[in-house]
């Protein structure tokens, strides 16, 4: 299980939402979640912790071997400022957390598109 959550610490740098996991694991933060008039953008991207622990009772990270690694999400909500999304595709890139965020802007100009019909099961 997955949940969505507001950020905890204040700070230019801390996303505002983030995908937590079971035992308090931040999965990821989603950057570029929000656009500049503070509606919901549909696109994200974050990346796995790279501490081999979490948390203040020294939890094993179970995605510290996948660190270097890059998110991409696709989340649709039903309007642009309801925070609850309908879904959300999420797409690995192998290595890709130097250069995830171009990666992010590649999906939102549809660089995507096609990968992401097949995937679904469409015609290409």
């Amino acid at each position: 299980s997955m949940y969505l959550t507001e950020k905890l610490k204040e700070g230019e740098r801390v996303p505002a939402m983030r995908l937590q996991a079971k035992n308090s694991l931040n999965f990821t933060g989603l950057k570029d979640y929000f656009t500049a008039d503070g509606q919901l953008s549909g696109y994200a991207y974050g990346y796995p912790l790279a501490t081999p622990t979490y948390s203040g009772k020294q939890r094993e990270n179970p995605f510290f071997q996948w660190k270097e690694d890059g998110f991409l999400f696709l989340i649709n909500q039903e309007t642009p400022s309801n925070l609850t999304p309908t879904s959300i595709e999420f797409l690995v890139i192998d290595g890709g957390k130097g250069y995830i965020a171009a990666e992010c802007k590649r999906l939102l100009m549809g660089g995507y598109d096609e990968a992401l019909k097949k995937l679904r099961g469409g015609n290409v």
